[in-house]
């Protein structure tokens, strides 16, 4: 009885892995600068990207504010695997995992350059693009 309750169980709740990354595939080396307008619930706040692009090593994004704050510092690498390089006193770990580094994979696959969901929209236009590879420390994991 203990164990059909327990199958039952694990059938409705589902499997509570995480699935493994999605591979994030680069079509160029290069080094982006973009602005952009985050928009959260009807307040806009201007933003800067600074987008290392490397199709061996991943994708590198430090994201700050008017001001130079950083507010993320996200590495994807090929595989999938993303990595918060810098804790943000602004914006919590959780969401530069779920917001930024969602979009950072779209623009990777598609190039977007306007992410919409029911949480947020942004939009960006790149200002500056320097082609060429990038030095490779940009993409090295902190231990």
């Amino acid at each position: 009885m203990r164990l059909e309750v327990f199958a039952l169980t694990a059938l409705l709740i589902g499997c509570a892995t995480v699935p493994p990354p999605t591979p994030v595939r680069v079509s160029t080396d290069a080094f982006l600068t973009q602005r952009g307008v985050l928009t959260i619930r009807g307040r806009q706040f201007p933003l800067t990207g600074y987008l290392a692009l490397s199709e061996h090593d991943g994708i590198r994004l430090i994201m700050t504010h008017t001001l130079g704050q950083v507010l993320a510092d996200v590495l994807i690498k090929p595989d999938g695997a993303m990595h918060v390089m810098r804790p943000s006193p602004v914006l919590r770990r959780e969401w530069i995992e779920r917001f930024v580094a969602a979009d950072l994979r779209r623009f990777a696959e598609s190039g977007t350059l306007t992410f919409r969901d029911r949480h947020h929209t942004l939009e960006l236009r790149t200002v500056e693009t320097k082609p060429g590879p990038q030095p490779a420390s940009l993409f090295e994991v902190p231990r």
